[in-house]
């Protein structure tokens, strides 16, 4: 927030409410993202500002994704917002919990690939991430079923994509979560030994990525996981 400000508790609740009223509409705003990119951000001092300006600007102070910025500008420049009814849209009936895991938040993710037919070719040695990631929050993480119709989850889940995209996010998931938690004593001012036996899974998450080239091919491999000897291809680098 503004570092001299923070909203009353009344705004926080108002906030709640209207984002749970537009979870549960079936109205959507259309915008333009090349034209929001083109308008220069209008400024919390202009006087002249409609309501919607205002929220542009203020959005903009507070910074965030640059498309959703640009999609509030674009919004907020129209005299009237445009809007549809998508009333009769069909929408996810339920998602996994490891759902909200992509690129922003676990991009180690990538990794968990292991359907080499299902992903996007690298772009570059540079980014040879960047195109699976733009996939994963397009198709997946990012899907909108106002875009681009929805047939059901079974015929979703069941996308090559989306199930190589499970498939690491669950992975993700399960590395990061604790498992076999034990409460140990521990007496202040005492050495403590305690014996524990790591899991071959440990040298396959310290090692990590190893560029590899064969030939003249630049690969990307990762330790197999049932068996450290062995390198699996990941990606190819061009």
């Amino acid at each position: 927030m503004l570092p001299d400000w923070f909203p009353p508790e009344q705004m926080l609740l108002g906030i709640i409410e209207v984002a749970q009223a537009s979870l549960e509409s079936g109205v959507a705003c259309s915008f333009d993202q090349a034209r929001g990119a083109k308008i220069k951000p209008y400024s919390l001092k202009s006087a002249a500002n409609s309501p919607m300006q205002y929220i542009s600007a203020l959005v903009d102070h507070l910074r965030g994704f640059e498309t959703d910025l640009t999609m509030v500008r674009c919004l907020a420049s129209y005299p009237e917002v445009k809007v549809q009814s998508l009333d009769e849209i069909k929408r996810p009936e339920r998602m996994p919990i490891y759902h909200c895991l992509d690129q922003h938040c676990r991009p180690d993710m990538a990794y968990y690939y292991t359907d080499q037919a299902a992903l996007p070719p690298p772009m570059s040695n540079a980014h040879p991430f960047a195109p699976l990631f733009k996939a994963i929050f397009r198709q997946v993480t990012g899907f909108n079923p106002r875009r681009t119709p929805f047939l059901g989850d079974k015929e979703f889940e069941a996308q090559p994509f989306v199930a190589a995209t499970r498939h690491a996010q669950r992975c993700s998931w399960t590395q990061a979560s604790p498992t076999g938690v034990v409460e140990r004593p521990c007496v202040m001012g005492a050495a403590t030994h305690v014996a524990y036996s790591l899991h071959a899974d440990w040298m396959f998450g310290m090692i990590g990525h190893i560029e590899v080239r064969v030939g003249r091919t630049d690969y990307i491999a990762i330790v197999k996981r049932d068996n450290p000897l062995v390198l699996e291809v990941r990606f190819i680098l061009q």
